[in-house]
């Protein structure tokens, strides 16, 4: 079952019990236990005694009926002492046996002819029996089943006893129109409706009484001795907010302002070149001035595409730093391109840099030239991609053993392309070289 809002959970109690009657009690119960899990069985069947105790809210007889029998049948594997409803039974069989009218509702002799049934016999005798049928054939001269009430009202007196005083003498949040015959209203508001609206813990804030408040009163003060110590307010202190321009002075270079607006117009677009050798000049002569620039890993893909020099220079300073992990990890990651792969061509000329990402960013530079759909776009990327390559092998960057499967498998797919045929035969004479200098002695 899907868990059910409050209002969905009254809107289903409501469409099942106040039907035509024309179902028989059996068909209604097990409608029950369709609709309603286990464990919401006892909120459900509380609903229902709200609306039994209140005449306004469920006035058709054959719908009283039809909820009686379900809050007898729902718990009728328990022991009749132990059945979490026999208060209420117990206060309805004690109202004034007379019929239901809007003056005086009491509780109609049909309904207490039913509950003492279900209370003596149990549900064997009117389980097929439709509610309908129960009201046309019942006779008010027929005397009632024999039924020990005063037993019941022990059963429910011993179940009540623990309840606390308090909630004895509440007050139900729920109380019958003084006006019921008034229709004033616009629109007019169906019984349904007014039972809905009533049993939604909105209305009444999941209340079914209030309870009267506990008197709490303030507590008299306690007489001061001399030997005390005195309790002092002291004023409000209004303070002011001092700021220390000479923090982080030192760590700070002096034009860290304009470095930084220049490092944040390199990563948007391309540099004149003077400001660039600036940039450079600057980043070179104080390595910590690229932590004033606030150049972040988030941001090196745009540095490397608008102004790869620039680029080169700040990961040249990093390379050193325990950052570099990050910035190496945005540089793989990013788009393959043209300024890309000058950047790293450059960074292997100038440092070592660490074996998984040189195959990493190789690998990222063939699966890019295998999912460009534009043609012409792919070709121009394989013979950069081929021409890095052939860089790195030459200047034994990578060591081609431990890609000769994926780079042969690339030179193969795209052996059209005249740079990716001259990069097969150097990995072929590489690997030659190779397997003869593995046979000498």
């Amino acid at each position: 079952r899907q868990p059910r809002t409050m209002a969905g959970e009254i809107a289903a109690l409501l469409g099942l019990v106040c039907d035509d009657g024309r179902n028989s009690f059996e068909h209604v119960a097990g409608a029950f236990s369709k609709q309603f899990s286990k464990p919401d069985h006892f909120r459900v069947c509380a609903h229902l005694g709200v609306l039994l105790e209140n005449y306004e809210l469920l006035p058709a007889l054959p719908h009283r009926l039809q909820s009686i029998y379900l809050l007898y049948d729902v718990f009728k594997s328990e022991q009749l002492s132990s059945h979490p409803f026999v208060p209420l039974f117990a206060a309805l069989l004690q109202r004034p046996t007379e019929s239901a009218t809007d003056s005086a509702p009491g509780f109609s002799p049909c309904e207490r002819h039913l509950l003492l049934i279900l209370l003596s016999s149990g549900t064997k005798d009117l389980s097929r029996t439709t509610a309908a049928a129960f009201v046309s054939g019942f006779d008010p001269r027929r005397p009632p089943p024999a039924f020990a009430l005063s037993e019941l009202v022990a059963t429910a007196a011993v179940q009540t006893r623990d309840q606390p005083p308090f909630e004895r003498v509440a007050m139900p949040c729920v109380l019958p129109d003084p006006e019921p015959g008034y229709t004033g209203l616009s629109p007019p508001v169906t019984t349904a409706q007014l039972a809905a609206a009533v049993l939604d813990s909105a209305s009444f804030g999941g209340q079914v009484q209030l309870d009267p408040g506990w008197i709490r009163p303030h507590p008299p003060p306690l007489p001061v001795h001399d030997i005390e110590l005195a309790w002092l307010d002291a004023p409000a202190a209004a303070h002011s907010l001092a700021w220390d321009a000479s923090m982080c002075a030192d760590a700070a270079p002096p034009n860290g302002g304009a470095l930084r607006a220049l490092m944040d117009r390199a990563c948007r677009q391309q540099l004149p070149q003077a400001q660039s050798a600036e940039l450079c000049a600057a980043i070179t002569a104080d390595p910590k001035a690229i932590a004033a620039t606030g150049v972040t890993p988030a941001r090196l893909p745009g540095l490397v595409e608008n102004n790869p020099l620039v680029a080169f220079d700040v990961l040249l300073r990093l390379i050193s730093t325990n950052s570099v992990a990050e910035y190496l990890a945005a540089l793989v990651n990013m788009e393959m391109s043209l300024h890309s792969m000058e950047v790293v061509n450059r960074l292997t000329t100038q440092v070592q840099l660490p074996s998984e990402f040189i195959q990493m960013y190789v690998s990222n530079c063939i699966s890019a030239c295998e999912h460009i759909k534009d043609k012409y776009m792919q070709g121009r990327l394989v013979r950069l991609v081929c021409v890095f390559l052939q860089s790195l092998i030459r200047n034994k960057i990578i060591n081609v053993q431990d890609m000769f499967i994926e780079i042969q498998a690339f030179c193969i797919e795209f052996s059209k392309i005249k740079e990716a045929a001259g990069l097969f035969r150097l990995l072929k004479s590489v690997d030659s070289t190779a397997a003869q200098s593995a046979e000498r002695p």
